[in-house]
């Protein structure tokens, strides 16, 4: 005979051999059952012992059932392990993971009360659901994981773990708060996404899809838009959803984008190239331009600041009073005050770019052409040019030190209150 774990509602039985595994090394989503073939014997902690392939506390001896909650080890049918009827303990966090005869866990996620148990590595873990506001809610079938209500909040590794259903109205996704802190597996009702949405398991990873899902190829991944044109079709990852374009946004139809991509769009909007439609104002606030997210004409508002105007090539755009028009192919870049560069657009129109983004203590140079850089603020009227070593310092028109290197074969001397490299 062999020892198996047995729950209150969920038996060894039902569980699926696929989510059997090693003990050493927990899985990316830490509700599967964690697995592991442990090449050391099992080694249990003090005031245990191994019996079987099982730590039990010292001085417990064959009984029958106890009150010690629902979680305890009896001997199933057809076990290899020779023992008693029944051995009853509870599973206290730390302990290590009960095992079977051949190394695989025998615990898979369970509600104890209200705490969620679990194995994490080869040691038990508990959750108690009730600081985090929650209660356990068992899962009722190997499908429907128990699970925090609200939210499974256990460790995973945000950067391998898949989405997964915990069942049909809820998904399981491994998410972390900030950059490289660990991970929590949380439970997303996938009623938030919209009415009817269900969670479906596709061919590598499951999640939220809208009403209607079927399952498609996974080899032939596809967007187009539905014979009607109210919605787009995708097949992705095995799954083929629809997505009505009234959803998005009102009296809109679907259309083929950027790269034959279906859109959606308002209803009678033309197709567009960003890179040659010119445009048009509407009065000095609106713009009619081509949208480069969906390839279409559409109007849109200038913001504060700004109105719209056409350039001499011909391009309408909201831009600042201060923009000039410009040839793109000779324009010089210049300063429009100490902070920002104007750089000429392929539209015809100065477009501002703000130096101090481009490093600390950067501003706008103005030497010919401008520049964003680091720069020693001087007045020229009073500023002595002068060498630095083999640095040349001037202070030049618009308030700024102007550096340059020299060399020792090529030196920085003072000439007529400039300085310089050489003679």
């Amino acid at each position: 005979m062999r020892r198996v774990a047995w729950f209150e509602a969920l038996s060894w039985s039902d569980l699926s051999s696929s989510s059997r595994g090693a003990l050493c090394v927990p899985t990316s989503v830490v509700l599967a059952w964690l697995s592991s073939g442990c090449p050391s014997e099992l080694s249990c902690g003090p005031g245990t012992h191994v019996e079987g392939s099982v730590c039990v506390p010292d001085g417990v001896v064959d009984a029958g059932p106890s009150d010690a909650g629902p979680v305890t080890l009896v001997d199933a049918p057809g076990a290899d392990v020779p023992g008693a009827d029944a051995h009853a303990m509870r599973l206290e966090e730390g302990d290590p993971c009960p095992t079977d005869g051949a190394g695989f866990t025998t615990l898979s996620p369970t509600c104890d009360g209200d705490d969620l148990l679990y194995c994490s590595g080869a040691f038990v873990r508990r959750t108690d659901c009730t600081v985090l506001g929650d209660r356990c809610v068992p899962g009722g079938s190997p499908d429907a994981l128990p699970r925090c209500d609200g939210g499974v909040y256990v460790a995973c590794d945000v950067a391998t773990s898949i989405g997964r259903c915990a069942d049909e109205g809820n998904t399981l996704r491994c998410a972390s708060g900030y950059p490289n802190a660990p991970g929590f597996t949380y439970t997303i009702p996938c009623a938030t996404f919209g009415d009817g949405y269900s969670c479906m398991m596709g061919a590598t990873e499951g999640g939220c899809v809208p009403p209607g899902t079927v399952a498609c190829d996974p080899a032939m991944p596809s967007s187009a838009c539905s014979a009607d044109g109210s919605s787009i079709v995708r097949c992705s990852d095995g799954l083929e959803y629809t997505i009505p374009c009234e959803s998005r946004l009102a009296g809109s139809v679907c259309d083929l984008g950027p790269g034959t991509e279906p859109v959606c769009v308002p209803r009678g909007a033309m197709r567009c190239e960003s890179r040659t439609f010119h445009g048009s104002c509407v009065g000095d606030g609106i713009v009619e331009r081509c949208d480069p997210v969906t390839a279409h004409v559409a109007l849109a508002s200038c913001g504060a600041g700004t109105r719209c105007r056409v350039s001499d090539l011909g391009f309408a755009a909201c831009v600042p009073d201060e923009s000039r028009p410009c040839d793109p192919d000779t324009a010089v870049a210049r300063c429009f005050d100490a902070e920002r560069l104007a750089l000429c657009d392929a539209r015809g129109w100065e477009a501002s770019h703000d130096c101090t983004l481009s490093a600390p203590g950067a501003r706008c140079i103005p030497s010919t052409p401008a520049r964003c850089g680091v720069a020693e603020v001087c007045d020229v009227a009073t500023y002595t040019a002068h060498c630095d070593g083999e640095m040349a310092l001037n202070c030049r028109e618009g308030g700024w030190v102007e550096v340059t290197s020299c060399s020792p074969f090529v030196p920085c001397r003072v000439t007529g209150g400039v300085a310089g490299c050489g003679g």
